[in-house]
């Protein structure tokens, strides 16, 4: 699709914050989500999600709304739904547990399993279930009560599968695939074309017969009930395959790597998709044809012909806090958390996971010129030069508990750290050269629990054992502003000579006259403040444990802006370049202002001299389109799109 822009359009910027009757807020979603481990279905409209923390989450319409369930167990590695709408979860170590209730009651059935670490669960008609355990091989539940042993003990089984005529197969964890025609009676190695020391993550069959095995060398298909397999890699970039599925119109998905590969030819070939951002951990397909798959990034769910996917977040709550957030000089949105650095190229409805993953990302900034990025992690600063697609080796410092980054107008930047545990230290570093080298500063030595730059890059700094420091000469020398408060979380130093600092018991302090004397100026409602943001005309946004402020009289008087929040536990506050003010909460969860709250670009960037037209999203889309540009003044807008062809074919 081409679009050509007739005429140009720039929001106008406001000076003065409106408190409208409508949500100051709107939600924006979550770069984390719940990390889904297995996802069943029953009939109904029925869907059960097992997270990593141990949670069980339902749902009865589809996915649409969920909500949490009464299981508090082990660790749920496996999910099955009966015909009656019974749930069954396989634990690490604790056995199965069974609920009649959806969730709210459960009971635990172990009666004859000799190992309790489940790794596979299958409900299959007329009524069987069967089980795969770490070693102490596969078993049937009889009588709703009891498990019987079929054989294949010290065995690890991965996954299971029964066919409509009752054939049984078991994947294993470097054993191949064993068969059953006998319901469990005795039991064959299919090895031929596949080997006999494979591991088979999944198992899955289609319509006409066709078994396909997910290994760790790609997919293996059968056409004659596993006594041959050939293997079906044409297409995949990697052959790490976890799950797959099928579809009601038989189209085959395959995780692998961190991709979807998705097949409409019975496996003979795969095309890549990397919808989710994340690699799905699981799949699952329910009777209504909806197909879901569970990611690091929460749930998503796809019609039959996986064209495209929605995220299902109403009611997930997600418990991974939004430490930071930062926008690069292209309009992209990051978000640093305990599992890695996120990105959104929509303003945070869509995410995609970086390459730095698995990495408590303290704070993260963006310098204005070039759009590196800059993270400060738990061990150590790493930069980015390529929108988070490759990152350096860590510097700076060996370990970090608190870390807080901030550049000024000529882009020198600098970070703050603090060591944990009883041997306290920290120090306030600096780069010249946009991240690749760091060097001490003067001040060094005592743990430092936050750092901020204001525009005129005079630096602020509370350490934790005597108070406020402020630098305008680079960290060569540090002057004493007082305050001697141990608990300091965020601090603010006005260009007009103003110092705010808040603590983590809510008390925000000002001081006007070079830290000589400090006065509470705290409103009433606040709890926790963490952390604290200006905008050009001046107007102060503290982010609290309950809610957001602004003050528009330098700290005199405090309004609550939480209208709209969803989750008041703010951690940190960010500017966008069109003026519109983000908020990252204790939750996981991104905000964005429903109003434009700055009179100009937050960053040192100069205004636009021609316009910016993004990639539109989702691409490719069905039925519709975002398009996102920013163009240099104020003007109406016309859009033309043209098909492959150059034809015309709508005005916007």
């Amino acid at each position: 699709m081409r679009i050509l822009l007739r005429s140009l359009f720039f929001l106008s910027l406001l000076v003065q914050i409106v408190v409208a009757q409508n949500d100051f807020w709107q939600l924006q979603g979550s770069p984390y989500g719940k990390y889904i481990r297995c996802i069943s279905t029953g009939s109904g409209g029925n869907v059960y999600l097992a997270s990593s923390d141990a949670k069980l989450f339902h749902s009865s319409n589809d996915g649409n709304l969920w909500s949490i369930t009464n299981y508090d167990h082990a660790l749920i590695q496996a999910t099955s739904v009966d015909n009656s709408g019974r749930i069954y979860c396989g634990t690490n170590g604790e056995g199965i547990y069974r609920s009649t209730d959806h969730g709210l009651s459960w009971n635990q059935i172990n009666n004859g399993l000799v190992n309790t670490n489940i790794l596979s669960l299958i409900y299959s008609l007329p009524g069987t279930v069967l089980c795969g355990t770490d070693g102490g091989g596969v078993y049937k539940l009889v009588n709703d009560t009891s498990w019987q042993y079929l054989g294949l003990a010290n065995v690890p089984i991965l996954s299971l599968l029964v066919k409509p005529n009752g054939i049984i197969y078991a994947g294993t964890s470097g054993y191949s695939v064993y068969r059953s025609t006998n319901g469990g009676i005795d039991w064959t190695i299919l090895h031929s074309g596949i080997g006999d020391d494979k591991i088979i993550n999944a198992l899955v069959v289609d319509s006409s017969g066709t078994i396909y095995a997910g290994t760790e060398q790609g997919v293996y298909r059968s056409t004659d009930q596993g006594n041959m397999w050939y293997q079906s890699n044409n297409g995949l970039q990697d052959t790490v395959v976890s799950s797959l599925a099928v579809s009601k119109s038989q189209i085959v998905v395959a995780s692998a790597g961190e991709l979807m590969y998705v097949s409409s030819n019975a496996g003979a070939s795969w095309l890549p998709s990397n919808v989710f951002g994340a690699e799905p951990n699981c799949f699952a397909v329910s009777e209504s044809g909806y197909i879901y798959a569970g990611t690091i990034l929460g749930i998503y769910r796809s019609a039959d012909n996986v064209a495209s996917w929605t995220r299902l977040t109403s009611g997930l709550t997600n418990g991974v806090a939004i430490q930071s957030i930062c926008f690069s000089t292209d309009g992209d949105l990051f978000a640093g958390l305990s599992s890695g650095v996120y990105q959104s190229s929509d303003e945070g409805v869509h995410w995609n996971r970086t390459s730095l993953r698995d990495e408590n990302t303290i704070d993260i900034i963006s310098t204005s010129g070039n759009g590196v990025l800059i993270a400060g992690t738990e061990y150590g600063i790493t930069r980015s030069t390529d929108g988070g697609e490759t990152w350096s080796e860590k510097t700076g410092y060996w370990y970090a508990q608190k870390v807080s980054l901030g550049t000024d107008a000529s882009e020198i930047l600098y970070s703050g750290y603090s060591t944990p545990g009883w041997n306290l230290y920290g120090a306030v570093l600096i780069s010249t050269d946009l991240g690749e080298n760091w060097d001490f500063t003067s001040l060094n030595g005592p743990p430092v629990n936050v750092l901020n730059v204001n525009s005129s890059g005079a630096v602020v700094v509370a350490r934790a054992d005597s108070g406020i420091y402020v630098t305008t000469d680079h960290g060569m020398t540090w002057e004493s502003k007082g305050l001697n408060v141990l608990n300091i979380n965020s601090v603010l130093l006005t260009n007009s000579g103003c110092m705010f600092a808040g603590t983590d018991d809510g008390i925000l302090y000002k001081s006007c006259d070079n830290g000589a004397s400090w006065q509470n100026i705290s409103g009433p409602l606040m709890k926790a403040i963490n952390s604290m943001i200006l905008n050009h005309a001046g107007h102060i946004f503290v982010g609290d444990s309950n809610g957001v402020f602004i003050s528009t009289d330098n700290g005199n008087t405090w309004t609550t802006l939480n209208s709209g929040l969803t989750d008041t536990d703010i951690l940190t506050l960010k500017i966008d370049n069109d003026g519109y003010l983000y908020a990252g909460s204790s939750s996981g969860y991104i905000y964005k202002s429903t109003q434009i709250i700055s009179g100009a670009l937050e960053t040192q960037n100069e205004l636009l001299q021609a316009f910016r037209l993004y990639q539109n999203y989702p691409n490719p889309f069905n039925p519709s389109t975002n398009i996102r540009f920013v163009t240099p003044r104020r003007s109406f807008v016309q859009l033309i799109v043209f098909d492959i062809l150059g034809r015309e074919v709508a005005v916007l």
